[in-house]
């Protein structure tokens, strides 16, 4: 249960990175 909970942390912070990461390239571009 508690694994399950720091994957889904983890996707979630992996989730806001790419995405703020795309949002810089699009912003740069």
């Amino acid at each position: 249960m508690f694994t399950k909970y720091l994957l889904h942390r983890w996707q979630l912070s992996q989730n806001t990175r790419s995405s703020s990461l795309i949002a810089g390239v699009r912003w740069v571009n």
